[in-house]
């Protein structure tokens, strides 16, 4: 049985760079322990990463991404006796998270909520008789069967890999000439993050939704609500839909925010989701709110950094304190300012040049310029998230002037490419 460290105070279920980062500012030395796949640690350099932070304890091999293993899992891991909270890093660690804290009587999202947060088309089935408006779904088990589906029901549609995280796995088509190619990029979708020893998922094919897109961050707290925000997320143009922009808060009618409040709260009592946060993507449709798909996580993308420069305060500090029952002071319902963050995607082929860095970040209301590109990168078409050559993310006292900004910091610049 895996014994961790006394200093042990807090769980952190898979390893996730930015949330180890916002917990190093107030966790004290050595009290977090991280609980990884064995070949995700080899693969992501996760013990070196993590090294450098003081407040972890150490990294340790555990079968956290295989759903039938929760019992071996839970067997094979003694309590440490100073533990105040289990922690799901990522999207892969947020059933062994939930199942670790229920067996040793600890706060978290819940078991059956983080199976349905963590299968798309189990979420999907789930919300089928409830209030939460969604699109026609279906499950599909080979090429054929999404052949067979575009044929008889034409039309826009979106295939999904149902146990991915971010954009990885999401794919529009149309055409059932397509049929054959779409569905061997999505037996294709190599991650560092994603262990071999993942639980099967399959693949899901859902009607395409058009409107506005945005996201709702809530805190909960035995099912009901602590905070809640709307985040205006745009994507990249193209058969990928890959996040571009997000602007925290989004800058959308009162009627839509109370509509998207109370289909968040209706998807929180309808998974039976208990204590954390819930992340959930929506297409504001002429018919309303259409929930695209949640995660009951912390949002990845930077999205953590945004809300705390737009509130002015953590709200993964307010998420640990809730997972340890410590309670939540009063949080500010009201944002101090707009924040916001721009991807890139410069194009494909092998890079000659990268200018203008320097002055974005001179620019007034930057707060942080980072491009994964240099001269001779090679640039491969955009598929997921990983695939964006890096942003900028910025700040202003409304959603105009931020929006003005991170347009002047893409048009300031320049990538070129060879021949």
């Amino acid at each position: 049985m895996l014994a961790l460290p006394d200093s042990v105070t807090h769980l952190a279920v898979s390893f996730a760079d930015a949330l180890l980062v916002e917990l190093d500012t107030f966790m004290p030395l050595k009290s977090i322990a991280v609980l990884e796949e064995p070949d995700v640690i080899e693969r992501r350099n996760v013990r070196e990463r993590a090294a450098k932070f003081p407040s972890v304890a150490g990294v340790y091999e555990a079968p956290i991404q295989a759903a039938d293993q929760m019992t071996k899992l839970i067997s094979e891991i003694q309590k440490p006796h100073n533990l105040k909270a289990v922690l799901p890093g990522t999207e892969y660690g947020v059933v062994a998270a939930a199942s670790l804290a229920a067996a040793w009587k600890m706060a978290g999202i819940g078991v059956p909520a983080a199976k349905l947060f963590r299968d798309k088309a189990h979420l999907r089935h789930a919300l089928q008789d409830s209030s939460v408006a969604q699109p026609s779904w279906a499950l599909l088990h080979s090429a054929q069967d999404l052949e067979s589906h575009l044929k008889e029901y034409p039309g826009q549609w979106v295939v999904k890999r149902t146990g991915r995280q971010g954009s990885l796995g999401i794919i529009f088509v149309s055409s059932p000439g397509d049929a054959r190619r779409v569905w061997s990029e999505l037996q294709d979708l190599p991650e560092r993050a994603f262990s071999d020893n993942a639980s099967h998922d399959s693949v899901l094919i859902e009607q395409r939704l058009f409107g506005r897109q945005v996201s709702v961050e809530m805190l909960i707290d035995g099912g009901s609500p602590v905070i809640q925000n709307v985040t205006s997320t745009d994507v990249f143009e193209g058969n990928h839909p890959v996040e571009r922009t997000y602007i925290v808060p989004a800058d959308i009618d009162e009627s839509q925010i109370e509509s998207l409040r109370h289909s968040a709260l209706a998807l929180a009592k309808a998974s039976r989701a208990d204590t954390g946060i819930l992340h959930s993507e929506w297409m504001l449709t002429d018919r309303g709110p259409q929930l695209i798909e949640c995660a009951a996580r912390l949002p990845g993308d930077g999205l953590t950094a945004l809300l705390k420069s737009a509130y002015g305060f953590s709200w993964i500090r307010a998420w640990v304190r809730l997972l340890e029952r410590a309670g939540v002071a009063p949080l500010p319902l009201e944002p101090l300012q707009k924040s916001g963050a721009r991807f890139f995607f410069f194009g494909e082929g092998r890079v000659a040049t990268v200018t203008g860095t320097e002055a974005v970040r001179q620019m007034n209301g930057i707060d942080e310029v980072h491009l994964t590109v240099q001269a001779g990168s090679a640039c491969v078409p955009l598929r997921e998230n990983e695939g964006r050559h890096g942003h900028v993310v910025g700040h202003a006292i409304n959603g105009d002037l931020l929006e003005e900004l991170l347009n002047g910091a893409e048009g300031e610049l320049r990538v070129t490419f060879e021949p």
